[in-house]
């Protein structure tokens, strides 16, 4: 008994340090830059709330790695005749509000990021607008999908609902974070099936989560 005690001592400090070595020698994170010019590149003559900084990661530590430089956004269509508002790179250009946001040409719809390579992610946060101004186009009912491999088609066997959910009398209007259990994707849609007062507007899709631990 002694000596099974004697290995598992041992195995926690081999693993104790491999934790420390590890956290010791993590690479940064690789995030975009927003440049003034960025800023100043928004559409604001609808006169709405000016463009704010989407932060890089929450209170938990947990990063925002819709920021990484490998991070692509697609989506099922896009509203015409905005050549410099609601754009699918507004989806995580960064920035919020309307200035900086995307609609899509119909609905239902569907908006993504291919994080580029695989992490663990336990939250996703999105609203209609950061700064409630215009109060419109707001989700009602949606889900969070994730996947490892890659379909245009959402009811594809690669793609794993996370999270649902449907409630005609609270739309997401305000920015507003969606938590579930951590999950290994490279993938992360949200499939938006209904909307009030337009069709939906998602600010800026952000999603929280970190690099896989060690392998």
């Amino acid at each position: 008994m002694k000596a099974v005690l004697r290995v598992i001592l041992v195995l926690l400090v081999i693993w104790t340090g491999v934790i420390a070595w590890a956290s010791a020698n993590e690479k940064p994170y690789d995030f975009i830059k927003v440049s003034p010019a960025d800023i100043a590149n928004c559409d604001e003559s609808d006169g709405g709330p000016k463009p704010e900084l989407v932060p890089l990661k929450d209170s938990e530590g947990l990063m925002n790695l819709s920021l990484l430089t490998t991070a692509k956004a697609n989506a099922s269509s896009l509203i015409p005749g905005y050549p410099r508002r609601h754009r699918i790179q507004n989806l995580n250009d960064g920035l919020y509000n309307n200035g900086a946001s995307w609609i899509p040409a119909e609905m239902p719809a569907w908006a993504e990021i291919d994080l580029g390579n695989e992490y663990i992610v336990q939250k996703v946060v999105f609203g209609s607008e950061h700064s409630a101004f215009w109060t419109d186009r707001a989700a009602t009912k949606f889900r969070i999908l994730v996947a490892k491999h890659y379909s245009p088609d959402s009811k594809a066997p690669c793609w794993k609902e996370v999270y649902s959910y449907d409630n005609n009398n609270s739309a997401i209007s305000n920015t507003t974070e969606f938590r579930f259990s951590p999950q290994r994707c490279r993938y992360v849609r949200v499939e938006i099936e209904k909307s009030v007062a337009g069709d939906v507007r998602i600010d800026e899709l952000e999603i929280y989560g970190k690099r896989p631990f060690l392998f």
